[in-house]
Formats: C-alpha cells, structure tokens, sequence
C-alpha cells in the first residue's frame, strides 16, 4: 500500500479506508494488526455498518477507528425512539 501510494503521489493522510464489520470479525487478530498497519502509516480508518450483525462495542476499543458509520437501522428513527436516542448516545459514547 504505502509503495502504490507513493508512486500516485497521494499522502496517507488523505487516504480513509472503509472495513465492513462483518470483514472485520473474519479474523478478529489479523484484521487488528492490518488496521494498527494502516494506522501506523498515516492512513484513517472508517468502520461501516455498525450495530449489524458481529458488531460490539469492545470492537471500538480494540480497533484504531477514527470514524464509526452507526448502521442506519439505529438512526432512521432516531427522533421518534427513545431506544434508538439511546443506543446511538452510547455508540457515540464510547466511540470517542
């Protein structure tokens, strides 16, 4: 990565990876040292459809996310579900 990067002349810095959350649980080890890889070379780090099927939140601690996109399904009714208020305070929570 860091070689094509360099040859495309683009900063990591301007690069935000997404990972799918069921990728991710695939092999939770490898994909917690290929993402601290990343991370270590400048690059941000998206996860995608949280709250869907091996989501948890010890997976925000344990990854290097800077961005966590919180599964519509939480959100779309967030203005009339006190349940949905509160499960995306806490996502957003311990996100950060």
């Amino acid at each position: 990565m860091r070689a094509t990067l360099q040859s495309l002349e683009i900063a990591p810095q301007k690069v935000c990876i997404q990972v799918n959350v069921g990728a991710l649980m695939e092999d939770v080890a490898h994909s917690e040292q290929l993402l601290r890889a990343i991370k270590a070379m400048g690059m941000r780090l998206s996860l995608d459809d949280f709250g869907t099927r091996y989501s948890s939140l010890s997976n925000l601690k344990r990854f290097p996310f800077d961005k966590v996109k919180i599964d519509k399904a939480f959100v779309r009714d967030i203005a009339k579900s006190p349940q949905d208020e509160v499960i995306a305070k806490v996502v957003i929570a311990t996100a950060h």
